[in-house]
């Protein structure tokens, strides 16, 4: 592509710290999922809240 140094430095870096974040957040998953009172609280927080995704809409025939 003819890209600079620094630009593919700036490239690197970006990837590594998307990287990083992925790592961090898939750790933090799997800390959560091993907490079982805490992973039954994040369950019940999304089944009420796909309970009330349809409120207010009506269906359309």
């Amino acid at each position: 592509k003819g890209l600079t140094l620094t630009d593919t430095l700036r490239k690197l870096v970006e990837q590594h710290k998307r990287d990083r974040m992925f790592e961090q957040s898939d750790r933090a998953y799997r800390r959560l999922h091993e907490d079982s009172d805490a992973w039954d609280e994040i369950e019940a927080e999304r089944q009420e809240i796909e309970g009330t995704q349809a409120e207010g809409f009506i269906a359309r025939p």
